[in-house]
């Protein structure tokens, strides 16, 4: 009788009946066993590296910044195009676009403006009709984005009517556009000047 058996009867004079071994198959395995699985197991350290590895692969420091660049540069035009869709925004846009005007040419004239005025200690009178023409041209751009601004209203009221364009930052969105030089426009121009909007 055995201590963890105590129901096995069979006395240790008897010879023990063993049965055959079958062959063993590689491909089986018996009962109540894993199978091998063809190499040790990764210590601790060695398996959250690979885990590491999955989750962030591992790149040179210049090819990290520049994933990093474009994924923010991807999500910055994501949301760029999401602002930009609406209708009255398209509208607007394309009004301004379909025309010429003084603002594409302001930020050259104020360099152009701004190196005159380094003439100061030179010719003091170009620097003085410098910055004269300055202010006068700005204050040329900003009556001209005013009747930008009457202009699109009455063509909203008339292709849109019912919208608003309070709180919706048209204004300053028009008056940005305007000023920008046209072949640095974001969205590009969808028309060109003079056709219809």
């Amino acid at each position: 009788m055995g201590i963890f058996r105590p129901y096995d009867r069979k006395s240790s004079t008897e010879p023990a009946v063993s049965d055959p071994e079958p062959a063993e198959d590689p491909d089986v395995t018996p009962k109540g066993q894993t199978p091998k699985k063809g190499r040790a197991t990764p210590t601790r350290k060695e398996a959250e590296a690979a885990r590491k590895a999955r989750v962030r692969p591992s790149m040179d420091k210049k090819e990290a910044n520049r994933r990093a660049r474009e994924r923010e540069r991807d999500s910055r035009m994501q949301a760029m195009a999401e602002r930009d869709s609406t209708p009255e925004k398209v509208l607007l846009r394309n009004m301004i676009d379909s025309r010429r005007s003084l603002g594409e040419f302001m930020l050259p004239a104020l360099v152009l403006i701004l190196a005159l005025s380094f003439l100061n200690t030179f010719w003091t009178q170009a620097a003085l009709a410098g910055t004269i023409t300055m202010y006068a041209f700005i204050a040329v751009v900003v009556i001209e984005v005013l009747f930008m601004w009457r202009r699109f209203k009455r063509v909203l009221a008339e292709r849109m009517p019912g919208t608003t364009t309070k709180g919706k930052g048209l204004l300053m969105y028009g008056a940005m556009r305007q000023i920008q030089i046209r072949r640095f426009r974001t969205p590009k121009p969808t028309v060109n000047v003079g056709d219809d909007y």
